[in-house]
């Protein structure tokens, strides 16, 4: 509930990287430019143990997605992580390196309830990440707080929450 008002919230963990590759067959974010394939669930990373949700291959310059489910509300701002995610922070610091070695790296966050404008990170639950997440930002990682509406009946885009760094 935000602001006595209810909303649906998606808890299905699964779901978003599988709306997320639907939207990326259909090129449904212009912000990530031309690609002409998506490979999902790729390895990469420091000594190639880690996945990247989706990696977008372009002639131009290779594009490394990873995805975060955001379910978390304060007010009408979503926040992740909503605990603490050493996942998550491994995740960001594979996409620095990414972003240092000439590629481009993006973090989708996945608002999963259509009643947050803004996304910021979820610093009372995990100040690391916060810190780790604008440091990203400052290394060149780009930042996609995609918001979606989500009932019984469908799942809808409604466009990118404003980024509060």
């Amino acid at each position: 509930v935000t602001d006595n008002e209810p909303t649906w919230v998606g808890i299905n963990t699964a779901l978003p990287n599988r709306v997320i590759k639907l939207a990326l067959a259909e090129y449904l974010f212009p912000e990530l430019g031309d690609y002409c394939e998506v490979k999902p669930e790729v390895v990469y990373g420091k000594d190639k143990k880690s996945r990247v949700d989706f990696k977008l291959i372009s002639d131009s310059q290779n594009i490394y997605l990873e995805v975060k489910n955001t379910t978390w509300a304060n007010q009408r701002i979503a926040l992740f992580p909503d605990t603490v995610t050493e996942r998550g922070q491994k995740h960001l610091r594979e996409l620095i390196e990414v972003v240092k070695k000439g590629e481009r790296a993006v973090c989708l966050f996945f608002i999963n309830r259509g009643d947050c404008y803004q996304f910021s990170p979820g610093d009372i639950a995990e100040p690391g990440y916060g810190e780790l997440l604008r440091e990203a930002v400052k290394e060149g990682v780009e930042i996609l707080p995609c918001r979606f509406e989500v009932t019984p009946q469908e799942i809808r885009y409604l466009g990118m929450a404003e980024f509060l760094n």
